[in-house]
């Protein structure tokens, strides 16, 4: 029987010691990174911390806290400048979130970084309300005792005060991460003290890969991409650029390197003949040209047209006469040397 009331003894005055000693103030600590995912080292953050219950904001205060090194904050909430007091607050009614806003440059253009619930209240600011005048200080193993707390009862009021205990009262963000909430130990900390700044890669498979040629500011150029760009230059607007749609770009981007052309009746036909030569000259050609060259001007080539040219084209390169007036005409003795001759 003394060894159980010792034990109760001890455990109510830890209690209620530590409850009539707790400040108005809740401990918190947090990482800053900016929007690209880095750690802000050493700089000024204006913060604006809320306390919400039922979504209702009942106790808002703002502060400039400077990160160190590692990028860490630390401070009570509780003690910054506000016009409202935490110690109205009654942790025992409603659901309570916890807000946190932050401006980067130290200033009071807040933006909502953070908002999470707390899964439970702050322990010893909600003990402060209980007087510790309403606690048993007789204990019976009988249960018909009057006047006296019997053992189930009493693990019955341990099992419920345990369960007030926070065990996680944040979820990480990809801005703020609670870390007095996550249990982070000496261990961890000394990991992190011990990362690397600088790393280089060594796997021989990954610097053969196009990702290896990917540098920071490649990632940071990346990052700051605009999502739509409306081009507005009247001068693009006047290049043959400018009709060069989406559909357009996805056509070249999915072109052939390289192709051979394996179509028996394409090999019988004269494009076969056409080379990558014949093609690059065709593209250097001159959409329109003028002759101005005098000698040329009093040649007879001066004279031929896109007519005569056409007709050309079109010549027969071989041809045999089978009309009967003129195999009787003396013309039909004509050979090919006498034209030659001629």
């Amino acid at each position: 029987m003394k060894r159980i009331l010792l034990g109760l003894t001890l455990f109510l005055y830890a209690f209620t010691t530590s409850f009539a000693a707790s400040p108005q103030l809740i401990s918190y600590q947090a990482v800053v990174r900016n929007e690209y995912g880095e750690i802000v080292k050493g700089s000024n953050i204006g913060l604006k911390i809320s306390i919400l219950s039922n979504g209702k904001c009942i106790y808002s205060e703002t502060r400039t806290e400077k990160t160190n090194q590692n990028g860490l904050l630390a401070f009570s909430i509780g003690n910054g400048e506000s016009d409202s007091a935490m110690d109205k607050i009654d942790w025992s009614k409603g659901e309570y979130s916890l807000r946190c806003e932050m401006d980067l440059d130290g200033g009071n253009d807040y933006a909502l970084s953070m908002e999470t619930e707390l899964t439970s209240v702050p322990y010893a600011l909600y003990a402060e309300s209980v007087s510790p005048d309403a606690l048993p200080s007789k204990v019976s193993q009988l249960e018909n005792d009057a006047n006296y707390i019997t053992i189930s009862q009493l693990d019955k009021a341990k099992k419920e005060i345990i369960a007030l205990i926070p065990t996680k009262q944040a979820t990480t963000d990809s801005i703020l991460v609670d870390v007095n909430l996550l249990k982070i130990t000496a261990k961890d900390t000394a990991k992190w003290n011990a990362k690397m700044d600088v790393f280089s890669e060594t796997d021989p498979i990954f610097m053969q890969s196009v990702a290896a040629k990917i540098s920071a500011s490649d990632t940071a150029k990346w990052n700051a991409k605009l999502d739509e760009f409306t081009e507005t230059d009247p001068i693009f607007k006047q290049s043959v650029a400018a009709k060069i749609s989406a559909s357009d770009t996805a056509k070249w981007n999915a072109k052939l390197d390289d192709f051979t052309e394996s179509d028996p009746i394409f090999k019988q036909s004269v494009a076969a003949k056409i080379s990558a030569n014949d093609t690059a000259k065709w593209n250097a050609k001159l959409d329109d040209f003028t002759e101005t060259d005098p000698i040329f001007k009093q040649s007879v080539a001066a004279k031929i047209s896109a007519n005569d040219t056409a007709k050309w084209n079109a010549k027969l390169d071989d041809f045999t006469e089978s009309d009967p007036i003129f195999k009787q005409s003396v013309a039909a003795k004509i050979s090919a040397s006498d034209t030659a001759k001629w």
